[in-house]
């Protein structure tokens, strides 16, 4: 199975950036975490609202006035302050959580928008399964990071707020002893945070390898079986699982040890004030209701600050995944501009083209070569001659690293990919069809296609028959990758596709290569219909194609050995 590179980056994005990256995803529901907020800060309110009450409510029912007025008002008030909280947590909630769905929905449409629009190079690079991983375990983390993190934030950080303004207000002296060990926690704060970062990023790379793998073992699941390689794509597999689970057993061991440390800390502070405010209430019994009240605004602290310090190891996870959602939307993208093209009317040239891929291999080594339109043009040559390299340099799914393509005289370089892509149609060895149904197949090449028309298409290539035939005709499922078709019946839907696209310049990559004689046959049949007053580029093996060739071009590593009429060229035998 072919290694392709990871999606990496030299230097990853500052913590700083990628947070302000996120709250680029989140900027447009502003108004919608404003609301939730405010709710969050009613809930706050009334939280701190309740310690401050339920002080004077306990001491005056231990005191034995239960029954007394004073305290059924303060035991009104406690439950009316605890239902305004919850009513606001609930509110609070479900905004943020609706934040959450449109900044995934939003984002991953942004992603697939950006990765369509990324050029031919960078797909080349990286595996597709990696930018499934992308798709799917990196955007479900930043979705729940938006969704818990950033709801732990405004609800637990306005709690904590709150509860600390309460306990300030009740007693100043308590407050600093109870608190004085905060700014100890500034030195472990920082430790864990760039643990929990350096293996939230590991973990999040083992994933999307893990990701690749299975995306191989799938497709390549017939070769992994007759050659018996399971055992080997197990042990790769487990490896993988075996660094994941090395990640995270240190993630839960980071995040295991960073809320028991706050939690000492924080109970040592309260352990100290409550022990002087047992003192000053010995001395004057009348500051018993402030310190019942003190403890209960510190002891309720205690869930919230909780509640910050999970939240605070999600937000490695999620900005390590956003890093990796950003080197993929940050990636240039292959521009749709440049000047308009009809069709092809004078030659395709190629004067001195280099095409050079990334492990520095070259596909075609200074290329002069010229194409006269309308002709049945035939590439002649050895696996790897350069055949398949030339007629994607014609589409610009490959560039070339010098030299230069022409279309009627003007550099393909200038035209815009979308003008281009309108006059040219493709046909490789193995016929592309998406799962969906035959009907979704066919508009990809003309979206307002009428009905006739699709008919029309599929009787141009031989296609009509199987169609109708089938349960649901042109509404028929095709299976994944066509799976449900066999491989002529493939080619036959592709070409209707390409009928339908009508272009002036076609290239077809042996795309009967791997079809039986009968298959063959009926593909070839229309093949002849569809070359019929087109510019065809056909890479060839078979002695009857050639013949049938107008030019006959032969490749030999990247360059031209010779070309003319087919008698010429086949004088001495097919080349390659």
């Amino acid at each position: 199975m072919k290694e392709r590179a990871h999606i990496t980056q030299a230097s990853p994005p500052a913590t700083r950036a990628l947070i302000l990256r996120v709250g680029g995803w989140i900027r447009p529901f502003r108004t919608q975490v404003a609301l939730a907020a405010l709710a969050a800060l009613v809930a706050a309110l009334a939280g701190s609202g309740f310690t401050t009450v339920v002080g004077p409510l306990l001491h005056g029912m231990l005191a034995g006035e239960t029954g007394s007025w004073p305290v059924l008002q303060l035991a009104g008030l406690v439950v009316a302050l605890a239902g305004a909280r919850a009513l606001s947590m609930w509110v609070h909630t479900g905004l943020m959580q609706g934040v959450a769905q449109k900044v995934l929905s939003r984002l991953r449409a942004d992603l697939h928008r950006h990765v369509l629009a990324l050029g031919p190079a960078w797909h080349q690079a990286h595996h597709s399964g990696e930018v499934v991983a992308r798709f799917s375990l990196d955007v479900d983390r930043v979705e729940l990071t938006v969704g818990q993190v950033l709801t732990s934030a405004l609800r637990d950080g306005l709690q904590v707020v709150a509860l600390l303004g309460a306990c300030l207000v009740i007693d100043v002296r308590l407050f600093a002893l109870a608190f004085v060990v905060v700014p100890l926690m500034a030195w472990p704060v920082s430790r864990f945070a760039k643990a929990l970062k350096k293996v939230a990023v590991g973990a999040q790379q083992s994933l999307g390898g893990l990701t690749v793998l299975a995306a191989e073992t799938l497709q390549n699941l017939a070769v992994v079986q007759t050659t018996q390689s399971e055992g080997v794509v197990l042990e790769k597999a487990d490896q993988e699982h075996r660094v994941y689970l090395g990640l995270m057993r240190r993630s839960l061991l980071v995040r295991g040890a960073f809320t028991p440390t706050l939690e000492v800390l924080g109970i040592a502070g309260v352990a100290l004030a409550l022990a002087l405010g047992v003192r000053a209430v010995q001395q004057e019994p009348a500051l018993a209701p402030k310190l019942l009240s003190f403890l209960a605004a510190a002891l309720l602290v205690y869930q919230p600050v909780k509640g910050l310090s999970g939240a605070f190891g999600q937000l490695s996870q999620g900005l390590a995944a956003a890093g990796r959602l950003t080197e993929v939307l940050d990636a240039p993208v292959m521009p749709d501009e440049g000047t308009s093209c009809g069709p092809l009317t004078g030659a395709l040239a190629f004067e001195g083209v280099r095409v050079r891929f990334g492990d520095d291999r070259e596909g075609l080594k200074g290329l002069d070569l010229s194409l006269p339109a309308g002709k049945l043009i035939a590439l002649v040559g050895e696996s790897g001659s350069g055949k398949t390299t030339l007629l994607r340099t014609v589409l610009r799914l490959l560039e070339p690293s010098a030299g230069r393509v022409l279309w009627d005289g003007t550099p393909l370089s200038t035209i815009a990919p979308s003008s281009l892509r309108a006059q040219v149609a493709w046909m490789p060895q193995e016929a592309v069809v998406l799962s969906g149904t035959v009907r979704d197949n066919l508009l990809l090449a003309k979206p307002g296609a009428t009905e006739d028309e699709l008919w029309a298409a599929l009787t141009s290539a031989h296609a009509d028959t199987f169609v109708r035939a089938r349960p649901g005709g042109l509404d028929a499922p095709v299976g994944e990758r066509g799976n449900q078709l066999s491989g002529g019946q493939r080619q036959r839907l592709a070409m209707a596709r390409v009928f339908l696209a009508a272009p002036s310049v076609l290239l077809l990559d042996e795309p009967t290569s791997a079809l039986d004689a009968e298959a063959q046959a009926a593909v070839e049949e229309g093949l002849r219909a569809l070359r019929a007053g087109r510019t065809v580029l056909m890479a060839a093996h078979r002695l009857e194609t050639v013949r049938d060739a107008d030019l006959v071009v032969v490749l030999r590593d990247g360059q031209v050995l010779k070309q003319g009429r087919p008698d010429e060229v086949l004088a001495g035998g097919l080349p390659g």
